[in-house]
């Protein structure tokens, strides 16, 4: 890094929600409209809008594929391997993708950047699957919101900008959410 002149900023940095991430500060009574926890032959899915959803196979991340697990794939998998086998080997789910923000500025660092814009991972597929109830939709994103603020913050330590979820369906909500 030090023939660039600078510290690199990462403008494409993701966290893995937590277990409360989509109910910890959502009024209980839309839960069944947004997003529960379901067990489903000794899995754990959530259920957006009252339906499983599959987007990912397992919302928890425990355990969780190697970084860097998909690199070959991405720059043309030269020796045409399989994705799924790309992503077999697991490791258990360090804290600092999950909620532990002091952790993540110091991995931050040790990876030789000076800060990241932190994105969701499972917030970016949900409105999709609700977005026929705008209710719920802005119920969801506000509540994703707070838990984000508290638990990664907005501007945590000048290193973690974590980018808070505006959906766009009900203007007014919107710029109420964004001010």
């Amino acid at each position: 890094m030090d023939d660039l002149g600078y510290i690199p900023f990462d403008c494409d940095n993701h966290y893995y929600e937590a277990a409360d991430a989509f109910t910890r500060h959502v009024d209980p009574a839309m839960h069944p409209r947004c997003v529960q926890w379901a067990e489903v032959n000794g899995r754990r899915y959530h259920l957006v809008g009252g339906k499983i959803s599959h987007a990912v196979v397992n919302p928890t991340w425990d355990p969780i594929a190697l970084p860097g697990a998909m690199h070959d794939y991405f720059r043309g998998n030269p020796e045409g391997r399989n994705p799924v086998e790309m992503l077999s080997k697991r490791e258990k789910l360090p804290r600092y993708y999950v909620d532990d923000r002091d952790a993540r500025v110091e991995k931050v660092h040790q990876q030789g950047l000076q800060s990241v814009w932190l994105f969701p991972t499972l917030g970016v597929l949900y409105e999709e699957l609700i977005k026929e109830d705008i209710a719920a939709v802005c119920a969801l994103f506000g509540g994703f919101n707070r838990w984000l603020d508290e638990q990664w913050g907005f501007a945590y330590r000048d290193t973690i900008f974590a980018a808070p979820y505006i959906a766009l369906g009900d203007v007014d909500w919107a710029c109420q959410e964004l001010e």
